[in-house]
């Protein structure tokens, strides 16, 4: 029975059963979703801890939840469910109090910045991934697939990071509500994230 447990820990930790679930993305979308329904948490103290989970309208949920099952699930794939959450965790609460105690921002609720954080470090991955079926084309229905998902993922991030920065350099307007320091902190974030664990596991590992 220990090794068993043992033999299940280190396969959550190298992320070997994450190809089958995604625990940690479903669990924080489960949470999102019963906050929001519930409408608990978005007065007093209470709102403050549990603000990342928060949500002021379904639009707002359904986008962020989108991205945190796709990105979010994708990524936890590839770095196991342990070191995911390890990561998450400081990113969504960084991503929301930085700009309102460093005065840049003001305060604002739900899980955008991590978002935005899973997003700028999805690029340079599926950038390499990219460059590794390139590398390693073989015509065969799932390559060539797999070639065109991960192209068209990139290309469709890539607009969203760059839709940001016009914003944050005046060239788009900033749609109400928006907590656009939020989405650049999330972005610087998620690329400082990818530029540690390139620096420590190198492109094969990231």
């Amino acid at each position: 029975m220990v090794d068993d447990l043992r033999t299940i820990t280190n396969c959550l930790r190298n992320g070997v059963y994450n190809r089958v679930v995604s625990p940690v993305s479903l669990i924080i979308a489960g949470i999102s979703i019963l906050l929001f329904v519930s409408n608990i948490g978005k007065d007093g103290i209470n709102g403050y801890l549990i603000l990342p989970f928060l949500h002021g309208s379904w639009i707002h949920l359904t986008d962020n939840l989108f991205f945190l099952l796709v990105l979010g699930s994708w990524v936890e794939f590839r770095i196991g469910s342990v070191n995911f959450l390890k990561r998450i965790i400081p990113i969504a609460y960084i991503s929301l109090y930085a700009p309102l105690f460093l005065r840049y921002g003001e305060l604002a609720w739900g899980l955008s910045g991590l978002t935005k954080a899973l997003t700028a470090y999805a690029i340079p991955v599926l950038f390499i991934r990219l460059n590794y079926h390139f590398d390693n084309l073989e015509f065969g229905f799932y390559r060539i697939a797999t070639l065109l998902i991960h192209f068209t993922l990139m290309v469709y991030l890539f607009a969203s990071v760059t839709l940001t920065a016009k914003r944050l350099m005046g060239l788009s307007p900033i749609p109400s509500g928006l907590a656009l320091s939020v989405h650049v902190t999330g972005i610087c974030l998620g690329i400082i994230w990818f530029c540690w664990r390139l620096r420590n596991y190198a492109a094969y590992d990231i």
